[in-house]
């Protein structure tokens, strides 16, 4: 099967690998696509050589159809999902507590564990999501990215008639303001670079750049 390793900063390599095995309670599953996230650009920098191996596969938002999956685990062949790409360790004390995220020897799928950028890719069965036939392939791997907005919207309890001021729009500031207005909220993004700015404006997002003072705007626009 097809795979791209990481050789060292600035360098990747696309080869051949053996298809993997699908361990005790994990699943196989034939990956469909793959973003590249802000982690990813800085894996390439070399920013993160002591986390990521050399060989090492990266790719955490992922999208894939299952080809094997554990006998009762409520997946089975030809079942499209999506990946949360944490490996804990269900041992420790957060673990126990059932905050496995806090995991005190906590690993990620994709930086120190191979990722989705292969053909074919084995995890826990439970780290996989079903994922909607209302959905297109294209739509399902913008979910791992966009939970992550989710919860910071969340997080800050955001609700309709608020008024949200989004500082940067790279695609996860272009993700939390789109969900803001999902939940009825009044919303501008602070972005200087040209080329986010027409896309955050595609989107339908009002933007303030370079040309205005933030915080004088801001100021009048939620009237002190």
């Amino acid at each position: 099967m097809r795979a791209s390793f990481y050789e060292g900063a600035r360098r990747f390599r696309t080869g051949t690998a053996p298809e993997p095995s699908a361990g005790a309670g994990e699943a196989l599953l034939h990956v469909k696509r793959v973003g590249i996230c802000g982690t990813d650009l800085h894996i390439f920098q070399g920013h993160l050589d002591h986390r990521v191996p050399k060989g090492g596969i990266i790719g955490h938002e992922t999208f894939a159809e299952v080809v094997e999956a554990p006998a009762g685990s409520g997946f089975e062949p030809g079942n499209r999902v999506v990946v949360e790409p944490i490996h804990s360790c269900g041992e420790c004390r957060a673990c126990k507590m059932g905050g496995y995220y806090l995991c005190y020897a906590l690993k990620i799928y994709g930086v120190e564990l191979p990722g989705g950028m292969q053909d074919y890719w084995t995890v826990p069965a439970v780290r996989m999501l079903h994922v909607p036939d209302t959905l297109g392939d294209d739509q399902a791997a913008m979910i791992e990215p966009l939970a992550v907005a989710t919860h910071d919207v969340r997080r800050a309890e955001v609700k309709a008639g608020d008024a949200v001021l989004v500082l940067g729009g790279g695609p996860i500031g272009a993700l939390i303001a789109m969900v803001c207005r999902h939940r009825g909220a009044r919303v501008i993004v602070s972005e200087v670079n040209p080329f986010r700015i027409d896309l955050l404006r595609g989107l339908g997002l009002e933007v303030i750049g370079m040309d205005a003072d933030p915080v004088r705007f801001v100021n009048e626009w939620t009237a002190g």
